[in-house]
């Protein structure tokens, strides 16, 4: 099957909460030419919201993709 969307396995330690939370207010800003929508009522709803960032934060850490972490700085 064709995949549509990113893979999300390992965005867990990509981005921080921010960083998260911009990308689904409009992905266009942090992504340019991004097919993916903007999901505004997630970040109009603080507790949804978090609770989605916070799952998404939790992908891919329990394996050490990048060892450096150079992304985390």
């Amino acid at each position: 099957t064709k995949r549509t969307g990113p893979d999300l396995a390992r965005v867990g330690g990509k981005y921080n909460e921010q960083g998260h939370r911009a990308h689904f207010r409009n992905p266009a800003d942090l992504v340019p030419g991004s097919i993916m929508p903007p999901f505004p009522w997630l970040a109009d709803n603080p507790e949804e919201l978090k609770a989605i960032v916070a799952y998404m934060q939790t992908l891919g850490r329990a394996k050490n993709w990048r060892p450096d972490n150079d992304y985390e700085k």
